[in-house]
């Protein structure tokens, strides 16, 4: 490819032409070129000042005994563009070597640390189709009702809880989904801690109450509310169920799983499964959705 010259074209398409990152965009011949007007010009300015050091002397007899290099510079940029012609054959860089250095910069040094980042296949089977579709989720999977407030669905957790549940949602979150939209939705805020710990203490017997310390309820709060984060490369994934229902139909003895597979098949209609906001899935009764975490499944990610 032609190498084109700087004033013709941006500096993106110079350096993508010519390979090349550079503070001085213009060729040898152009620079040459550059040179030789510069001493042409130098030339007819030495005129010119010889002939206004003459008149000045004529008008200043005393100005003329200082010696050329002790007399005043009229030129205020002329050491800057005599250091910067020196220094320009150096300022060019090869595109190529840039990006290694930088590549090399980033891998080799202990400035950012590798993190193995666990992500959910999510794979959704609808009972009216042969076969089922699959996806990836890096953060998180939220299973909803659309139209109602409440989905109801058997679940199966690691093939040893089987359960019907009843809630406004099911959230099945990563290790770097926990620290968003899982974090926000399950977090305990002070003034609620507060008043769990306050009961607590008040149905307490009068010794008990004697010996109790202060409690700090900023501390306890992030306490409690950051056992709900856990690591990006954990080989488990939590399945938070989100305000459930107890009756004698549905049980809710726990809401929080922690598993590396689940499969849920949802009992009502117009249920929304949501991955990652970004793909929206709608599902009937009897389709399915299995959730599993393998040991290989993960992105390599620097922070």
């Amino acid at each position: 490819m032609e190498e084109s010259p700087f004033k013709d074209v941006n500096t993106m398409e110079w350096i993508v032409q010519n390979n090349s990152l550079s503070y001085e965009g213009v060729d040898i011949n152009e620079q040459t070129s550059a040179t030789e007007k510069g001493e042409a010009v130098e030339a007819a300015e030495a005129v010119q000042l010889s002939k206004s050091n003459e008149a000045g002397d004529a008008a200043h007899p005393g100005y003329a005994a200082h010696p050329p290099h002790m007399q005043p510079c009229n030129n205020p940029f002329s050491a800057l563009l005599a250091t910067e012609r020196e220094r320009s054959d150096n300022l060019i860089i090869s595109a190529e070597e840039y990006a290694k250095n930088m590549l090399k910069c980033f891998f080799e040094t202990n400035k950012h640390r590798k993190v193995n980042r666990k992500y959910i296949t999510v794979y959704i089977k609808k009972c009216n189709e042969e076969e089922g579709k699959t996806y990836r989720s890096i953060n998180e999977v939220y299973i909803y009702e659309a139209v109602k407030n409440n989905i109801c669905t058997y679940i199966n957790i690691d093939n040893k809880i089987v359960k019907k549940l009843k809630s406004t949602a099911l959230l099945i979150t990563s290790g770097t989904g926990s620290t968003a939209w899982a974090y926000n939705v399950n977090k305990i805020d002070k003034k609620k801690m507060k008043s769990i710990i306050d009961e607590f203490v008040r149905i307490q017997n009068d010794v008990v109450k004697e010996n109790i310390q202060p409690i700090n309820y900023d501390i306890f709060s992030e306490y409690i509310n950051n056992s709900i984060s856990f690591h990006p490369s954990s080989k488990h994934m939590k399945c938070i169920v989100k305000e459930p229902v107890e009756n004698s139909v549905y049980d809710s003895t726990d809401h929080v799983y922690n598993c590396q597979y689940v499969n849920i098949r949802t009992c009502t209609s117009n249920t929304i499964v949501y991955i990652d906001g970004i793909y929206n899935i709608k599902i009937q009764p009897n389709d399915s959705v299995i959730l599993n975490i393998k040991e290989g499944d993960f992105i390599v990610s620097y922070k």
